[in-house]
């Protein structure tokens, strides 16, 4: 999923939403602090950003909960390690808080294409 089909599906009706709800769940029961989620901004790059700032304050804090949430998310160490393999310029918390945005909107796309609203 690109950037670009990113944005135009955080702009369709209660889809941002349900991208909050969805992310706010995976985070708090990963024992996140997702109030965060109440302030995110429109678009892909500022939701990256938002994300990038929880995981890098948490990783600080508390670093024994990002497995935690990548099990939660379902990104395996796999897929992180092969996305910064093709995506180089991106540090961790950059790459990691990319492919959480792209597995929750996944994640939201289908439960909404399954319930049929």
């Amino acid at each position: 999923m690109k950037e670009l089909e990113i944005n135009a599906y955080l702009t369709q009706e209660n889809l941002l939403e349900l991208f909050k709800q969805q992310l706010r769940k995976d985070f708090e029961s990963s024992g996140y602090d997702a109030a965060f989620v109440d302030t995110l901004p429109l678009g892909f790059d500022q939701i990256k950003l938002a994300v990038k700032q929880n995981i890098s304050e948490t990783i600080k804090l508390r670093p024994s909960l990002l497995p935690i949430l990548l099990y939660r998310i379902d990104l395996s160490e796999l897929q992180i390690r092969k996305y910064q393999k093709e995506q180089p310029q991106l540090d961790f918390e950059e790459a990691v808080s990319e492919l959480i945005i792209k597995r929750v909107l996944q994640k939201v796309i289908l439960k909404k294409s399954f319930s049929g609203k």
